[in-house]
């Protein structure tokens, strides 16, 4: 039995096309949508971080901003407090209260150590599903961004560990989201019966991997 929110049948969901890496506490940054004109709320998830039956991370976050034609302008907590540094999820939802697809995003407290530097220590490195899960159909869409500009490989494995399909494979660059995208079929081009999957990301320096349910009609 697989359990689908009410929201998914209140209409199309909001989308972001594009939005920061890396965010500092205390400043603004923007969100663009095409959607801007609908979005009444901005919201950060902290990713969590449990032990046992406690998420000792777990944060919600509303955020105050502005709205355009085509972008978003979101006000960050200046305190740490109130938005510890760290890994969230953004969501931007509409009157109707269906949300986005959450698009990932660091939050660094501001020091003398700028953006720019963090990029370069290992900060950055994350991989993330950005599709529904279970994959009815339709793209699994795998997101992620690197430290350091490197040659990689990102490939879906059946749940013995074999290759199904590699979908990207080249020289990626540091400190942008890359998005790459499987249509649940393996090297040959046929439908892959439906299961769990692996995606997994492998670089010289780094290996993340996540899981993906396929229901194949």
């Amino acid at each position: 039995e697989i359990y689908s929110p009410p929201y998914l049948f209140k209409g199309a969901r909001p989308t972001i096309t594009s939005a920061p890496v890396v965010v500092n506490n205390g400043t603004v940054f923007t969100i663009s949508t095409p959607n801007a004109p609908s979005i009444t709320q901005v919201t950060l998830i902290k990713l969590s971080s449990t032990t046992h039956a406690f998420n000792q991370g777990q944060r919600f976050n509303r955020l105050s901003f502005t709205a355009g034609a085509t972008s978003l302008t979101a006000n960050l907590p200046a305190s740490s407090d109130l938005l510890p540094s760290g890994f969230y999820l953004l969501f931007i939802l509409n009157g109707s209260g269906i949300p986005s697809i959450g698009k990932m995003i660091q939050v660094v407290a501001p020091g003398p150590v700028g953006v720019g530097e963090l990029m370069d220590q290992d900060l950055l490195d994350f991989m993330a599903l950005r599709s529904p899960n279970p994959m009815r159909g339709g793209m699994a869409k795998i997101v992620f961004a690197l430290s350091h500009s490197e040659i990689g490989r990102v490939e879906v494995l059946d749940v013995t560990g074999r290759r199904v399909k590699i979908v990207a494979d080249g020289y990626f660059d540091a400190g942008r989201e890359q998005t790459v995208t499987w249509d649940g079929t393996d090297a040959r081009g046929q439908r892959v019966k439906s299961g769990l999957y692996w995606y997994r990301l492998t670089t010289p320096t780094l290996t993340r991997t996540g899981k993906l349910a396929l229901l194949s009609y």
